[in-house]
């Protein structure tokens, strides 16, 4: 069993999924039972594979077999509905690890955040962050960056910005992921002197715009200038 085991994690590093299920499949014909941790392994590499029903039936099996699943079993089968937009999946397992006294760390939050994002969730992702603080976890740059993401695909360009100034506070630097959304979110609000101070801001923090960063600020002015509002 451990040399499957180590074997579909090698896969699971080298995104190699149909070779992980070979092997897992291999091991019941050889009447090898798979532990919790052959299962764990597996459903990762589905997920990173994008096979997220895969991922899920995988998890059923976990359970079927009368094995327990960790917070490692839940994160993982959380991360490939996440991947494949399979918000409300998520939810339901996040949900699920609380019912049982499994007590859900900052990746089993950040997937379920990055799904809400994903989904056009907003409003959830927000009350995550609510839940995730209430459990004594801090969002990290990950986090804020969902929710930034989230808020600028929902035209929320002032949560946005809230979340920005939540960042500094909570002492989190943002990174290049963060101004991009924040810039794209003042950008859709039309609040381009804001666009144009936020990717100032990104090169005095030494950040290097992507190609979107630059385009967002200069397509945020011609539109002031072509509505004659810039003087």
């Amino acid at each position: 069993v451990i040399g499957y085991t180590y074997t579909i994690s090698a896969c699971e590093k080298g995104g190699q999924w149909q070779h992980a299920l070979g092997l897992f499949v291999g091991m019941q014909h050889n009447e090898l039972l798979p532990n919790a941790i052959s299962y764990n392994s597996t459903i990762c590499v589905f997920g990173k594979g994008g096979q997220w029903q895969r991922a899920l039936g995988l998890f059923a099996g976990l359970l079927h077999n009368e094995l327990l699943p960790n917070v490692i079993s839940y994160n993982s089968t959380i991360s490939a509905c996440e991947k494949g937009g399979q918000w409300r999946c998520a939810l339901g397992l996040l949900v699920e690890m609380q019912q049982i006294a499994l007590l859900p760390n900052a990746i089993s939050y950040n997937s379920m955040i990055s799904a809400c994002e994903k989904a056009g969730q907003w409003q959830r992702a927000l009350r995550l962050v609510v839940g995730m603080q209430h459990s004594e976890l801090l969002p990290d740059v990950i986090s804020y960056n969902s929710m930034i993401s989230a808020c600028e695909k929902a035209g929320q360009w002032q949560r946005a910005l809230r979340l920005v100034v939540g960042m500094q506070h909570s002492e989190l630097l943002p990174d290049v992921i963060s101004y991009n959304s924040m810039i794209s979110a003042c950008e859709k609000g039309g609040q381009w002197q804001r666009a144009l101070g936020l990717f100032v801001g990104m090169l005095h923090n030494e950040l290097l715009p992507k190609m979107s960063s630059a385009t967002v600020p200069r397509s945020a002015l011609v539109r002031r200038v072509g509505n004659g509002s810039v003087h």
